[in-house]
């Protein structure tokens, strides 16, 4: 670079104005509060009114912390500024604690956004410029708070930056690049997982956990009392096979109420060249890209549920998706699908006539291997059962 185009840069960077978070955001921390009150609700309703002091101690300290968060929530929105020149994008954050951070134009792989449901009400969405640095600590920026209409802006200003720099061209606005959209017929797949189920038990630990903690016995609750005198007297058998009735139903409900926030408005497209995004999310949208150069492969997974009702999902098997839980959330290019449909997919996302994954030529596993894992199997299952049966 010329001293003259570093002057000339220097100049541009001072015309373009710094932009902040929308003072909504204000409000979006405020209700931050609202947990901990309710949370005092609730206790005192499960108690009958009767509130002892480890329960005032333990939603006082929830509600001081709430409080110490939401201040330091006001402090980001205060101290952030942004600004995007024609080769960088620039964050300054932070008044004791300063942070500068600057992301060259030429690094950026996607952008994407995600709005939770108190966002949603205030009309504000969360945007992340990601350079594919797997570290957490790498490269890329976010602002928690822009306007709709504003980080729309930012995206289609980053957007149009990173064509006029790689050579890269928005797709035509009257060509259908849609590669898939939801279907609610796939909702039948919702209840084929185990997480529905685990995630019951996960709930009911908690709360017992939580009331514990409260030095309060879930076993003597009002609510516990009145179920032990009303089916006390049914057989042990009988009240075994309802729970594990009830505990069925329930995760069947979780996970198709998980399948119906996760992946409502579900659509995956080619917005522009070289680029896959995965737009869904009913409570808490997401917009996702994943840049195609760094696509590697796709991964059709069959679950052993998933699999006997021929459905299957396709992940994406790509470099620079972050660290292992941001991989594992952006790498989802389909909820539970048909089969033959996540063939499909697999085949247009790779610009393949057919799925790698279906016309693959694999060798069996060896049947000395196989009688091995078998045995060895078996063995630890033949310990495990041997006390019990002696």
């Amino acid at each position: 670079m010329t001293p003259d185009t570093a002057v000339r840069e220097a100049e541009h960077a001072q015309d373009d104005p710094w932009g902040r978070l929308n003072p909504r955001l204000f409000l979006v921390n405020l209700s931050v509060v609202a947990t901990p009150l309710a949370t005092f609700g609730a206790t005192t309703v499960l108690t009958g009114g009767e509130v002892n002091l480890q329960v005032l101690i333990t939603c006082a300290t929830f509600l001081i912390t709430c409080l110490v968060i939401s201040g330091i929530s006001l402090m980001r929105l205060i101290t952030t500024r942004y600004r995007v020149t024609e080769d960088r994008v620039e964050l300054h954050k932070g008044w004791l604690f300063r942070s500068q951070r600057s992301v060259p134009v030429d690094r950026i792989r996607s952008v994407d956004l995600t709005a939770n449901p108190l966002h949603r009400i205030f009309g504000l969405t969360s945007l992340k410029v990601s350079t594919g640095d797997q570290a957490s600590s790498g490269g890329g920026l976010s602002l928690d708070g822009l306007s709709n209409r504003d980080a729309d802006a930012l995206r289609s200003r980053l957007s149009e930056l990173r064509h006029a720099r790689q050579g890269l061209r928005t797709a035509d606005g009257d060509t259908d690049t849609t590669i898939a959209e939801l279907d609610w017929a796939w909702l039948r797949y919702a209840p084929l997982t185990l997480w529905g189920v685990g995630g019951v038990f996960i709930a009911v630990g908690s709360v017992y956990r939580t009331l514990h903690e409260m030095k309060i016995d879930p076993l003597e609750l009002g609510i516990v009392k009145d179920l032990e005198d009303r089916f006390g007297s049914v057989p042990l058998w009988y009240g075994i096979l309802v729970a594990l009735l009830v505990i069925v139903l329930i995760g069947v409900a979780g996970s198709t109420a998980t399948f119906i926030e996760g992946w409502g408005g579900y659509r995956l497209d080619r917005p522009e060249t070289g680029m896959l995004r995965v737009r869904r999310g009913l409570l808490i949208t997401r917009s996702v890209s994943i840049e195609e150069q760094r696509l590697r492969g796709v991964e059709v997974a069959e679950p052993l549920l998933l699999r006997w009702a021929g459905g299957a999902r396709v992940k994406a098997v790509a470099s620079g998706l972050g660290d292992e839980d941001e991989n594992s959330s952006r790498s989802r290019l389909t909820p539970p699908v048909p089969l033959a449909l996540a063939r499909r997919i697999a085949a247009d996302v790779l610009g393949a006539e057919v799925s790698p994954t279906d016309e693959a030529d694999l060798a069996p596993h060896p049947r000395a291997a196989l009688r091995r894992r078998i045995n060895r199997a078996l063995r630890w299952v033949v310990l495990i059962a041997a006390p019990f049966v002696g």
